[in-house]
């Protein structure tokens, strides 16, 4: 719980980063992703306090509803994880080069990629 307490901070803190530096105080030109990272994470920070608390009172609905939050975050996980490695073109990442050896490094990008998604 406190690891993810830790995370959902750091990510707060990268958010809000965005969020400021981008727009200003008002988030005019924040996207769409950076909001709902930032206000995930600022649920998140609620639900997990509510489960320190529910662990230390031995109230199970408060750990229950934690669990639920940790299901729905390892499933956005995941599909951010196949959604950067597999379904983007890893070549388009390659830089050119001047002598050849773009499909070598293409095909090295794409076994990395498929291999950490794995």
């Amino acid at each position: 719980l406190v690891a993810h307490l830790a995370v959902n901070a750091i990510l707060m803190r990268q958010a809000a980063e965005r969020i400021l530096s981008a727009g200003g105080y008002h988030g005019v030109a924040a996207s769409r992703a950076e909001l709902a990272v930032a206000s995930y994470s600022l649920a998140g920070f609620a639900i997990i306090a509510a489960a320190l608390y529910g662990v230390a009172a031995r109230a199970g609905a408060l750990v229950r509803v934690y669990l639920l939050y940790m299901v729905l975050t390892l499933l956005v996980d995941g599909y951010c994880v196949v959604e950067a490695f597999l379904l983007t073109d890893a070549c388009g990442a390659v830089l050119p080069l001047e002598e050849g050896g773009q499909g070598y490094f293409c095909g090295i990008a794409r076994a990395t990629g498929g291999a950490v998604a794995a």
